[in-house]
């Protein structure tokens, strides 16, 4: 999980408000298929040298964490 804490009131699309100082807990299993053309397919290539979509949408792949939380193991 990568908790964040809402520094300001935050208005999504929905028009929900996320107010200041909530925690969030964002989902894991869909940030790591945002960015990606059709996440659910099974295409290796989408890694190789010509895409790069691993290192394009690498901030996305929250699994291991990211910035300074970022796992150890990874």
């Amino acid at each position: 999980m990568v908790p964040m804490k809402a520094l300001k009131d935050t208005k999504l699309e929905d028009g929900y408000v996320i107010p200041k100082g909530a925690v969030v807990l964002p989902s894991i299993w869909c940030a790591t298929k945002e960015g990606y053309p059709r996440p659910n397919d099974f295409e290796p290539e989408r890694f190789g040298k010509e895409r790069d979509e691993g290192a394009k949408y690498a901030k996305h792949f929250l699994v291991f964490g990211h910035g300074p939380h970022k796992c150890l193991g990874m």
